[in-house]
């Protein structure tokens, strides 16, 4: 009856009050669920009583509602005892007027008006499961868990997530730093490099290893629209080409170029010998010093080992000592009568 129906709906009002005071999740959608109970209710007291009523009186008025409908309902039974006893058949009934028209329209307006709240409010509380189950998924707590406990849980979760977030975002940006600052004096390096292999000491020490080559050179690889090019390396910063994708050395005997890992193994001996005294001459600035070298030029002819033994006698000139391992019988007698011919001394000793 319109009473029980009533009295639901201010539970559910009630219901959803209470959704609301607590902060529920979807504390927007309940609030407007709440309103258009409410305007619902009033408009049941409206059609009922023929005027407004507060929210605070509803309780009171279905009340006086239901005592009427109790007193009307006695009064009905009291009458249809009397109708009883007059043996008068129900079809001949002449009901008073109460100036009440009766519309099935209306009737069924209202029966399915609230039968479309009643699957909304059906509809909201499966989405508060939805949504209460993934809150669990994601915080890991139980799915009984009150709705405050998976919201607190949620922001916790928050929390650490920009926490961690900014630690690598500060991880990030230091380590490209760092790598800006490797490139830059990675840059500063190959450029001295490059000065260094270009000066007279380099090219000198080169002439005299090889008696050939005369001139070396570091060039990076770089990677321009998937092409491949061969160039000097480029220490601006701000270059278009500063995709260095590897670096290769050149040697040239003034005519042709050629890429050191493409030359023979005994030139390369040669090459690696001469580049190594530079090195020391220049970090030395020219003072003597010593080489240790474990059969450095067994991969060198005959004619190549002459020249080699011969650039090692001249820095005898200059007050250096040559330690040499080798287990090269033929190595070993042509530095014999290399040294001997230079009128150095050669100290050997078995090992």
């Amino acid at each position: 009856n319109i009473y029980e129906e009533t009295k639901e709906k201010l539970k559910k009002y009630e219901i959803l009050k209470d959704r609301k005071n607590k902060k529920f999740i979807e504390k927007e959608d309940l609030k407007k669920e709440i309103e258009s109970l409410k305007k619902e209710i009033n408009q049941i007291f409206e059609n009922l009583l023929k005027e407004k009523v507060d929210t605070q009186n509803w309780e009171n008025c279905l009340n006086n509602v239901k005592m009427q409908a109790y007193e009307i309902s006695n009064e009905i039974s009291k009458i249809q005892g009397e109708l009883n006893g007059l043996a008068v058949d129900k079809e001949e009934y002449k009901m008073k007027d109460n100036n009440i028209t009766f519309s099935q329209q209306k009737l069924e307006y209202i029966e399915k008006e609230i039968e479309n709240t009643k699957n909304k409010i059906a509809q909201i509380e499966q989405n508060n499961i939805s949504i209460k189950a993934e809150l669990s998924s994601k915080t890991g707590l139980d799915i009984s868990s009150n709705i405050n406990e998976l919201i607190k849980r949620i922001y916790q979760l928050k929390e650490e997530y920009l926490k961690t977030k900014n630690q690598v975002e500060s991880k990030i940006i230091s380590t490209i730093l760092v790598y800006e600052s490797i490139l830059e004096l990675k840059k500063q390096e190959d450029e001295k490099l490059k000065i260094f292999l270009q000066s007279d000491l380099i090219k000198s020490s080169i002439k005299k290893m090889t008696s050939r080559y005369n001139e070396i050179s570091y060039e990076s690889i770089y990677e321009i629209s998937d092409i491949k090019s061969y160039e000097n390396v480029d220490t601006n910063k701000n270059s278009s080409k500063n995709r260095i994708k590897d670096f290769e050395i050149f040697i040239t005997d003034g005519y042709e170029k050629f890429n050191v890992k493409d030359i023979s193994t005994g030139a390369k001996e040669q090459l690696m010998l001469a580049l190594r005294i530079g090195f020391l001459k220049y970090l030395l600035k020219n003072k003597s010093g010593f080489l240790i070298l474990d059969d450095a030029f067994q991969h060198s002819d005959y004619e190549r080992r002459k020249i080699l033994i011969d650039s090692l006698i001249e820095l005898l000139k200059d007050d250096w000592q040559i330690f040499y391992f080798t287990m090269d019988d033929n190595l070993k007698n042509l530095i014999r009568e290399r040294i001997k011919n230079s009128g150095y001394e050669l100290f050997e000793k078995l090992l």
